[in-house]
């Protein structure tokens, strides 16, 4: 009888433990980490609303592999709060996609 009692003691706070080990999970995720990760970054606005754009066009026949001359201007570099954002603008008959590619 009391090896029964013993199980059913060791049975009932193995459940309890659960049970609090879960709502702690439960209260991280939605206290914590959910709202961490749907942050929005801060941004100044100089930086959301540039005083310059940069633009960019996609030269005529770039989808061709003979063609020397895919974007012109060829190299171009913007700067945060001053040129970064960015126009691009398709003069091909061929629709085309863009890729960014940043460095510091």
């Amino acid at each position: 009888m009391e090896k029964v009692k013993k199980q059913s003691q060791i049975g009932g706070i193995s459940i309890i433990s659960f049970v609090v080990i879960v709502t702690i999970s439960l209260a991280y995720y939605q206290f914590v980490f959910t709202p961490a990760i749907n942050a929005k970054p801060e941004v100044s606005e100089e930086i959301l609303n540039p005083s310059g754009t940069t633009d960019i066009a996609i030269a005529e026949g770039s989808s061709l592999p003979a063609n020397l001359t895919f974007f012109v201007p060829k190299e171009i570099r913007a700067s945060l709060g001053v040129s970064n954002k960015v126009v691009w603008t398709n003069d091909d008959i061929t629709a085309h996609s863009v890729t960014r590619i940043l460095t510091m």
